[in-house]
């Protein structure tokens, strides 16, 4: 038996090819376990045998599929996520040996994608969009019947990419001949079909999603935005408006916002709930949880509990979209004002008596972007004459836009992770154990003299507030708020800690006016003494201080900077503004966007019924669409 190596990297070419391998591996041996394809990778494959000259990529056995005979629990993952794909393909499809598989970098896999895409680009204007064909077909790799190729490569050259200038255009504007139609002709027939790669799950269990059509395809494996856009259409050609957003109210919960200061990173968890669109018979009651994250500088969406990211957009592309909405407009002219002024006050502070530069002024209220060019980054940062002048504007301009982060943060309805630990004792420079110490800058506290309490008690009566040094000299009094933790000290007459009795409960309400506090739990443990209640809020544990926050580097302070501005749309407003039509509506673009499945279809003014290239105002919506139907299968 060949030698396993032990290190496996991971590089997204050799697993789709890995893919293409298995599929065409199990259409020739229906019979063959997952034994037989990993003896087949570490002994039999070898240049040109008869399943290699199935999947007509160009490749390198040796460190393009090699690799995969490896000992690391990585590798044997995605060969046993192949295994499981590959198999339920053949099942789903009835494929068998007369269908070869192509990978996107195979000639057929550039001519189907790169080369079409390009043309469509050219013809249609669609690089105000985005000139990237994984936009338009994020298709990973093809099955087709060997003996339709060239049946198949030679239409998409007459119509398409071969074809005079203009007629591109004037067949998508009458729905013939257009890049859809014609991959779905194919894909009726059974001859074509296109395949978008995820990995399966540890189980083996593989889902199976059709994009961007609903003819001939069974209700369950229509993916809900597929559903969202043959709906849409229906509304707006009736103009109404009421219809659409009571879909999109029905479609969409925005769950949570989380924010963790400390690593720099917003995101947005939300539900789909896909029982609400009814394309046929059948309501499939189907929710699935998601996550709007912000790596780098783009959008990714990710299925809570998935194996792997949908995809991703930059701000700047999500923006074009966007920036369709009314609404939207005037919370990023809001965001516009908050990074200009921010830049303002500072510069005005280091260089008394002059202006803001006119060319830096058009960058930070420039309206066609979010910054985070580099290029932009580089002449704000020079007009600021030094690197800590331009880190104190990061610094100003991310405190503002994360300030519904800060200070009163139970009106935004934000949740942060970390808090701090009650139960932990600490030294003081006294030798007198205080939790308190572990505030942080910025961290509000309470202390307040409590009345006689005994265990059990789910409501405490207070007095006044108590000037308890340890917590005021490292915090300041705020107001009580629920979820506020709550713990006891027992002092005596000098303020000093006897005991700390951690009571695990948190406010439920507060009643100002007869100076009650509801509890969300009994206390657990009996009172004595002299007590004063320390009240905090722990969602504010993890808010780096100013001090911390210009000790970052700049790279990190420029990201944070970057992401910060996207995000504003859903960092503003209170708990029910997650319930907003807005936020809901931004949730569902970028998902259709991020996942290739239909984003720019959102792109819709009721007002001038308009929709992509003011043309899709008919039913026909979905069928005029450029993205051609395609599976995604995997987790």
């Amino acid at each position: 038996m060949a030698e396993k190596l032990s290190n496996y990297k991971v590089n997204t070419f050799n697993q789709e090819l890995l893919q293409c391998v298995a599929i065409s591996f199990f259409i020739r041996r229906l019979e063959a376990t997952e034994q037989d394809f990993f003896d087949y990778i570490s002994i039999e494959m070898e240049d040109g045998d008869d399943i290699l000259k199935g999947i007509n990529a160009e490749y390198n056995v040796k460190t393009n599929l090699k690799v995969f005979n490896t000992t690391s629990e990585m590798g044997i993952g995605w060969v046993k996520s192949s295994i499981s794909i590959a198999k339920f393909l053949i099942q789903k499809l009835n494929l068998n040996s007369n269908y070869t598989v192509y990978h996107q970098k195979s000639k057929f896999g550039r001519l189907i994608k790169d080369e079409c895409i390009k043309r469509i680009i050219e013809d249609l204007d669609l690089k105000k969009f985005s000139d990237e064909p994984d936009v338009y077909n994020p298709t990973d790799i093809w099955i087709v019947k060997e003996a339709k190729v060239d049946q198949i490569e030679t239409r998409l050259k007459n119509k398409i990419i071969n074809a005079p200038v203009g007629v591109v255009t004037q067949n998508y504007l009458s729905n013939r001949y257009t890049y859809k139609s014609i991959i779905a002709s194919f894909f009726r027939t059974k001859d074509l079909y296109q395949i978008s790669l995820k990995k399966a799950s540890a189980s083996g269990t593989v889902k199976y999603r059709m994009i961007g059509s609903l003819y001939g395809i069974p209700a369950q494996d229509i993916d809900p935005y597929t559903k969202f856009i043959s709906i849409i259409d229906d509304f707006v050609k009736e103009n109404n408006e009421g219809k659409f957003k009571q879909l999109i109210s029905d479609l969409v919960l925005v769950r949570k916002i989380n924010y963790s200061d400390e690593v720099l990173q917003p995101n947005v968890t939300f539900t789909l709930r896909y029982g609400q669109l009814d394309v046929s018979n059948q309501i499939l009651g189907e929710n699935e949880n998601w996550k709007l994250d912000t790596p780098g500088n783009t959008f990714n969406m990710q299925k809570i509990g998935g194996t792997s990211w949908s995809g991703g957009l930059n701000f700047n592309g999500i923006h074009l979209a966007l920036k369709n909405y009314n609404q939207y407009m005037t919370i990023f002219r809001e965001m516009k004002q908050i990074r200009y002024k921010s830049f303002k006050n500072l510069y005005e502070q280091l260089f008394p008596g002059k202006q803001v530069p006119t060319d830096i002024a058009k960058i930070l209220l420039r309206k066609d972007e979010i910054i985070y060019k580099q290029g932009d980054l580089s002449k704000i940062k020079q007009s600021l004459e030094n690197e800590q002048n331009y880190k104190q504007f990061l610094v100003n301009t991310i405190k503002e836009l994360s300030g519904p982060y800060r200070g009163e943060k139970s009106l935004y309805g934000v949740t942060t992770t970390g808090s701090i630990d009650i139960q932990k004792k600490i030294k003081d420079e006294n030798g007198i154990e205080s939790i308190v110490n572990k505030l942080k800058d910025g961290q509000s506290a309470i202390a307040l003299s409590i009345n006689p309490i005994k265990k059990g008690d789910t409501i405490v009566t207070y007095t006044d507030k108590t000037n308890y040094k340890q917590i005021t000299k490292k915090s300041s009094f705020n107001t009580i708020k629920v979820n506020d933790v709550i713990f006891m000290r027992s002092i005596n007459s000098n303020g000093k800690e006897i005991s700390t009795v951690d009571v695990k409960t948190r406010v439920k309400r507060v009643n100002l006016r007869t100076k009650t506090i509801e509890l969300t739990k009994p206390i657990t443990a009996a009172g004595g003494g002299n007590i004063v209640a320390v009240i905090f809020n722990p969602i504010q544990s993890n808010i780096l201080s100013d001090t911390k926050l210009i000790a970052v580097k700049t790279k990190i302070l420029e990201q944070k900077f970057s992401k910060l501005q996207p995000f504003w749309m859903f960092m503003r407003g209170g708990p029910q503004r997650l319930r907003d039509f807005l936020k809901k509506q931004i949730v569902l673009t970028i998902y259709g966007m991020v996942s290739k499945k239909g984003g720019k279809i959102f792109e819709h003014n009721f007002s001038k019924g308009k929709t992509i290239g003011n043309q899709l105002k008919t039913k026909n919506a979905l069928e005029k669409y450029i993205i051609p139907q395609f599976a995604i299968v995997g987790d």
